[in-house]
């Protein structure tokens, strides 16, 4: 055998070595890649649906904050009116006016993407971390609030046990309760309260009592759900225009 067929062919033996080294480290970007590529688009569905949950939670804690504000408006009006005004008004204002001594209201927030986020463990596919703080600063501002949500509850009963004494309950306005009507849709078989009705419930000393609680509960409970709602607008905010 030559000493030129035992010579050992190194450039091709490293062209082919490379070759192959390339193929593979090619191959493993490409997968990459692509994965990233699901991940970014996994991503943008999430942040769509978040954005579309995060508009209807925005909905919801402005009319907790707003049913809040009117019942308080409307509790003070019954306090207000001489008994002269009180028979003059319409059955629609008497009704009003009764249902606010106790208009317990919750913020319930659709929480669907984000519960299914943290039970699958795949916070992290959101890629920008201001919004993973975001939601979980918004999470625990809802926790916060249903706290004051067992005070309102639990004076509201208050109230509502003390109508009993003075023949109630009587009609309620549903807007007021659940905006919509969504909860209950036949309220028509309880008697409208009458001036008479408006005048023995507002002279009721403990009865108002307990209502005003469930005001300052009420009012206190905003106060809370008025830190959501700028939690919401801080969350979409960095979502986006989606």
């Amino acid at each position: 055998m030559t000493h030129t067929q035992q010579q050992i062919p190194w450039a091709r033996v490293m062209v082919e070595g490379l070759v192959i080294v390339g193929s593979i480290l090619l191959a493993f970007g490409i997968e990459a890649g692509w994965e990233r590529l699901k991940e970014r688009t996994e991503e943008q569905q999430i942040l769509s649906s978040l954005a579309e949950e995060f508009r209807a939670n925005q909905a919801e804690a402005q009319s907790v904050i707003v049913t809040y504000e009117r019942s308080q408006r409307l509790v003070d009006r019954l306090t207000s009116l001489t008994e002269a005004e009180l028979r003059a008004d319409p059955p629609d204002s008497l009704i009003a006016m009764v249902s606010a001594l106790a208009a317990p209201r919750t913020f319930d927030p659709i929480l669907g993407s984000v519960d299914a986020l943290i039970s699958a463990g795949k916070m992290g596919i959101l890629s920008d971390q201001r919004l993973r703080e975001a939601l979980t600063s918004f999470l625990n501002l809802v926790e916060d609030a249903q706290e004051d949500e067992s005070y309102i509850a639990h004076f509201a009963i208050k109230v509502w046990e003390a109508e009993v004494r003075h023949g109630g309950p009587w009609r309620i306005d549903v807007q007021s309760i659940v905006p919509g009507g969504r909860a209950l849709t036949d309220v028509s078989l309880a008697p409208i309260p009458t001036p008479e009705d408006a005048i023995r419930l507002r002279g009721d000393e403990e009865l108002m009592s307990f209502s005003r609680w469930t005001q300052l509960q009420g009012a206190m409970y905003t106060g809370e759900i008025r830190r959501v709602s700028t939690q919401i607008e801080r969350i979409l905010a960095l979502i986006g225009g989606r």
